[in-house]
């Protein structure tokens, strides 16, 4: 490809984008607004605000202080309800003599969990700067606290089991040698008491060392590795430029989605702002005989613009049956003259489908000429192109044609990239058809340029609404 050539290229790809602009410059304009306009509602909602943040550093605590056994890893999730909570936010409270209820303090709060860390960080907004840095602080410093309280009570809870458990071997043990004051020294039911004070004894020794050692259990919940500094205003200047500048961007990607996936195009004039040759008609998705009323609309548009054109090619870019439904009302439509339908290459099935034929004998699918019951005067032309097809075929078919009809109308399809374009050449008139859908345009575009650049004449194109055929 030549410089020259791809420059034309980018330029027609750069035309195409503004063309999605342009079509589709109210939905670009309503989301970017609705982004704007909400984004902006939600910074703004405490006008005038200040935010302030501090970090905790969350530790394992005591789970099991019977044993004394901590938890290798922290649920942050749950840490997180705990720093939320009404308890945490009575304490805040409580330090702070702040006015208003626990649950008040709470709706200025905060709280998240940094991904990938065992960090909690508490935000507070007010609206006075050194409020907002108190009562992150606050909370903050009373998550460690109540965390460290709960920890606490767990140990308290514990030693007070172990501690009446003591007191009760005590007595075990005083009940056990008041007895063997009274019994003689060397007597059997002496020897089992002296037994079973060892063991009292032993079982005594372990409850105060399990005594000693909760004592010494630490209860740090965490630390403070970021302390609430100066707090900042909620919403600047730069924060709502960037929130338009967000808002442009989802109201041009909104467009390009909207005309990407619209599957109907809503009007003849989004065909021709597409670029695409004019809408002669809008026929529905009626194919059966005796409904060609609606493509005798498209005959008496395409009269005056055909003049004497006796060759018209009707031609699509896809497999779908419209551009042989389209051709076969229109040759249908041509009253009173000898015409001729020309299926070329694979659409002759769809052909004798749509006027209830069956297929030519194999002796004669060369190049098959058969009368169309359905329709008086109009001839089907069927084994043109079924091996491949070539210019010289369907010149050689049109010259004979031309001494027979008057009016002959072929199909082809595909027509572009998957099909043969110097067939276009050959007719009078090219009729394009362009279903109502918005996927479907560019094909067509990149069409009417290659038929422009062979010499073919396009003299309009038909939009067909309600799907392909079947």
């Amino acid at each position: 490809m030549s410089a020259e050539t791809e420059q034309q290229a980018q330029g027609d790809t750069f035309g195409s984008y503004l063309g999605v602009l342009r079509r589709r410059w109210v939905t670009l304009v309503v989301v970017a607004v609705l982004v704007f306009g909400l984004g902006a509602a939600w910074l703004l909602q405490g006008s005038g605000g200040y935010r302030a943040t501090a970090a905790v550093l969350v530790q394992p605590i005591v789970e099991d202080p019977f044993g004394g056994a901590r938890s290798d890893s922290v649920n942050l999730a749950t840490e997180r309800e705990v720093a939320d909570s009404v308890l945490n936010a009575t304490w805040v409270k409580e330090h702070l003599d702040a006015p208003g209820t626990p649950q008040s303090l709470l709706k200025g709060l905060q709280v998240t969990a940094l991904a990938e860390t065992e960090i909690l960080k508490f935000t507070y907004k007010a609206s006075g700067a050194e409020t907002a840095r108190l009562r992150a602080q606050a909370f903050a410093d009373g998550y460690l606290a109540v965390r460290a309280e709960a920890a606490q009570k767990s140990i308290d809870a514990a030693a007070e089991r172990f501690e009446a458990k003591a007191t009760d071997l005590e007595q075990r043990l005083s009940e056990n040698l008041a007895a063997q004051a009274t019994t003689a020294p060397n007597s059997v039911e002496r020897a089992r008491l002296a037994a079973d004070q060892e063991a009292i004894e032993q079982q005594l020794r372990a409850v105060q060392e399990r005594i000693v050692d909760l004592g010494s259990v630490e209860t740090k919940a965490g630390r403070v590795v970021k302390t609430a500094g100066s707090a900042h205003r909620v919403a600047t200047t730069r924060t709502l430029v960037v929130l338009a500048a967000a808002a442009l961007v989802l109201g041009v990607i909104a467009a390009f989605l909207r005309d990407r996936f619209d599957p109907r195009l809503r009007s003849a004039g989004d065909v021709r702002r597409a670029g695409l040759p004019p809408v002669l008609a809008e026929v529905g998705p009626d194919r059966g005989s005796g409904k060609w009323a609606s493509f005798g609309r498209v005959r008496a548009r395409l009269g005056p613009s055909l003049g004497a054109t006796e060759t018209v090619l009707v031609a699509g870019v896809d497999s779908s049956e419209s551009a042989t439904a389209v051709a076969s009302g229109l040759a249908a439509s041509f009253v009173g003259a000898r015409r001729a339908l020309v299926a070329i290459g694979g659409t002759a099935t769809t052909v004798e489908r749509t006027f209830r034929l069956g297929a030519a004998e194999a002796g004669d699918r060369a190049l098959a000429v058969r009368p169309v019951p359905q329709v008086t005067g109009l001839s089907l032309v069927t084994g043109l192109g079924d091996k491949g097809t070539s210019a010289t075929e369907v010149r050689r078919c049109l010259d004979a044609l031309r001494g027979e009809f008057d009016v002959v109308v072929a199909v082809l399809e595909p027509l572009g990239a998957d099909g043969p374009l110097d067939v276009a050449v050959l007719f009078d008139a090219v009729v394009l058809v362009v279903e109502a859908q918005s996927s479907r345009i560019a094909p067509v575009v990149r069409l009417v340029q290659d038929l422009h650049e062979v010499g073919a004449t396009v003299v309009g194109s038909v939009l067909v609404r309600g799907g392909d055929a079947e």
